[in-house]
């Protein structure tokens, strides 16, 4: 099974961690609610990641939503996605796109994205 077709992105590359690079918000139906009260609007960035990165492809599910992305990370369209989307059946599939989200969770617009996301996959 093609590993995007269930979490709507697929491992794309890794370079050790030796780039680095900040998420960009992309306007999305879903990035209304995840970035809610956060100040982040499209084209801005937030956090830091990197080390792996992962992206849409083919496989991936067609409602996939990219909310935010690093691009050109490892080099032109190396872009690591973000992304979420809900399954007919109502599971909530979200992708950071790169390491250490979650290490940059003790900052402000950080932890609010945090708190979104997880109220949306708890609600019933």
């Amino acid at each position: 099974m093609v590993l995007a077709a269930l979490i709507g992105v697929q491992y794309c590359c890794n370079d050790n961690g030796q780039s680095r690079g900040r998420w960009a918000v992309r306007r999305s139906a879903a990035g209304k609610w995840l970035f809610d009260s956060t100040g982040l609007r499209p084209g801005q960035k937030f956090a830091d990641g990197g080390i792996e990165i992962d992206r849409i492809t083919k496989d991936s599910p067609p409602n996939v939503q990219v909310l935010a992305e690093m691009r050109n990370l490892f080099g032109p369209g190396s872009n690591a996605q973000m992304t979420y989307y809900e399954t007919k059946r109502g599971a909530k599939v979200f992708a950071a796109g790169a390491f250490s989200l979650a290490g940059a969770s003790l900052r402000p617009n950080v932890s609010i994205v945090l708190g979104n996301l997880w109220q949306r996959l708890t609600k019933h």
